[in-house]
């Protein structure tokens, strides 16, 4: 507004001036919400980082705790049920949960991250979707089900499948 109006008087080293400073205080305001989307992007995936951790770590107990089940089973072979294989049917469930809650907010991120930050919303759009590539909640749920009915075996080898899953999901 001021160049203009120096403009209109006939000022033109004046609207060159005004016209500069404004210039370097649009910039500044470009820098500082820069900075900011920046700060608030490094929060969230140090966030992510977070949980991803939290999830390989509680999956590695999951993957003792099943096969604490499978030896105690094989020992006892008895037609009864385990009544530790509800349990930890339902903490797979949980798992899957978690991971599903986690991949949601990925998604989340990535959309705000497109435009500001479109190389962070680039490598967390590779991990998320190398995640679903390996049907990762699938081998949960899989080996939800398995543990729950004494399939054991096949228990093992979906946990498998998905402990390494959220190994990878962890390192990207």
């Amino acid at each position: 507004r001021q160049t203009s109006e120096a403009l209109k008087e006939g000022q033109v080293s004046q609207a060159v001036a005004d016209g500069t400073r404004a210039e370097r205080q649009l910039s500044e305001m470009r820098d500082e919400f820069r900075k900011q989307a920046s700060n608030r992007f490094s929060e969230e995936v140090r966030q992510l980082r977070d949980d991803a951790q939290q999830l390989d770590e509680k999956e590695n107990e999951l993957s003792d705790r099943l096969r604490q089940v499978d030896q105690k089973e094989s020992k006892t072979k008895t037609l009864r049920d385990s009544t530790d294989r509800p349990d930890v049917g339902q903490e797979f469930t949980q798992q899957r949960e978690d991971l599903k809650q986690l991949l949601d907010r990925m998604q989340e991120t990535i959309r705000e991250a497109e435009e500001p930050e479109p190389l962070l919303a680039g490598k967390l759009y590779d991990a998320f979707r190398e995640t679903q590539r390996q049907q990762v909640e699938r081998a949960l749920e899989v080996t939800q089900a398995a543990a729950d009915v004494g399939l054991m075996e096949q228990a093992r080898a979906a946990e498998s499948q998905a402990g390494e899953g959220i190994r990878q999901l962890r390192q990207s």
